[in-house]
């Protein structure tokens, strides 16, 4: 972190296969914050926005993809 803004390394263009169309900007800098910060779980100590974005051949994947999704949902929410 610098101050109070998350740095997001991975963007929305890096991970294509989860839609962000629908969120506002506030609503998508908390989705790929969330993505950016939270880890995959197969221990290889990426983020699941790093896992989704450059490991097509994690068995967690999918998984990973449906959590962004979720983390996409979560963030349109009021």
């Amino acid at each position: 972190r610098i101050g109070k803004t998350q740095i997001v390394a991975v963007r929305e263009s890096d991970i294509a296969v989860v839609d962000f169309s629908s969120l506002s900007r506030s609503e998508k800098r908390t989705a790929l914050e969330a993505a950016n910060r939270e880890r995959c779980t197969c221990g290889c100590g990426l983020t699941l926005a790093q896992c989704v974005a450059t490991d097509p051949t994690c068995p967690l994947r999918e998984g990973n993809i449906v959590k962004i999704n979720t983390m996409v949902e979560r963030a349109r929410q009021p």
